[in-house]
């Protein structure tokens, strides 16, 4: 069914069976995403999971598009649009880890202040990052459905169920679990028997993280520690500078650099899918 020529990962759908419920998912190395989709006449539904903290902030930061492309390749007409972007809030980056005084004047936490100093004086990166959990009560809820120059905006409700359904959540060992559902008269005019080969991209949007965070007056507008003690450029840590925290602090802007930049590029998972006929 499909071309030996084909660079892409290939897998098959499984039926969609109370009897099995034992799941087997493929694995990306380089996105560290597992996996699978399932399929009956109807409907199709992709599964991914992700563990990596980096990965999770980007699937739903960034918003998530799944596109189907009904030639094997790499054609971006049909997608599911969930998450939408999700604006990081004013000063959000600095609340994470910061807490704030009565009087106002942000204070770092002991337990992230000293982590922060053992990663400047090794030259490393805090690698403190946001709490998935949280996260994923911030996000929009909506679906975006877009088939050549067709949009549709789904906004799930009880009452009004749609036949496109997205959800996200995280399971017992605290990764991010991403489930579709989507009818195949949604990717084809004439549903699965018409579908010959498939391929599905998992792609997250590119976005200017360092940009970002200078509009909402994060870590790019300030650099680290400097400035967080209130107007004047006072430290944070209560005016004197520690080993390895001066002002410029040496190597530690390139290295908070090169982690927003991981944190940009975008995620880039395509594959085709032999569907499950029976």
């Amino acid at each position: 069914m499909f071309g030996a020529c084909s660079t892409m990962e290939v897998i098959t759908s499984s039926a969609v069976s109370a009897e099995n419920p034992r799941e087997v998912f493929s694995y990306d190395g380089e996105s560290q995403i597992r996996y699978r989709v399932y399929n009956d006449r109807d409907t199709m539904h992709l599964k991914f999971v992700c563990s990596d903290r980096t990965t999770m902030a980007k699937v739903l930061r960034h918003g998530t598009k799944v596109y189907f492309d009904l030639k094997g390749k790499k054609k971006k007409d049909t997608y599911v649009f969930f998450p939408l972007p999700a604006e990081m809030p004013a000063r959000m980056q600095q609340r994470q880890d910061l807490n704030i005084a009565p009087d106002g004047r942000p204070v770092l936490t002991p337990d992230r202040s000293q982590a922060r100093f053992r990663d400047m004086q090794s030259g490393g990166v805090s690698r403190v990052q946001p709490d998935p959990g949280k996260m994923l009560q911030r996000i929009p809820r909506e679906i975006r459905f877009v088939q050549g120059k067709e949009e549709e905006l789904i906004r799930p409700s009880p009452t009004l169920p749609s036949d496109i359904r997205c959800k996200l959540s995280m399971n017992r060992s605290r990764a991010l679990v991403y489930e579709l559902s989507i009818p195949f008269s949604r990717i084809a005019e004439s549903g699965l028997a018409s579908i010959s080969v498939l391929s599905i991209g998992i792609e997250t949007e590119d976005r200017d993280i360092q940009a970002a965070m200078n509009r909402s007056g994060g870590m790019g507008g300030r650099s680290g520690m400097s400035g967080m003690g209130g107007p004047g450029g006072r430290q944070g840590m209560g005016g004197g500078r520690s080993p390895g925290m001066s002002g410029a602090r040496p190597g530690a802007s390139a290295q908070s650099r090169i982690n927003m930049e991981e944190l940009a590029t975008p995620l880039k998972l395509w594959f085709q899918v032999d569907l499950n006929r029976d």
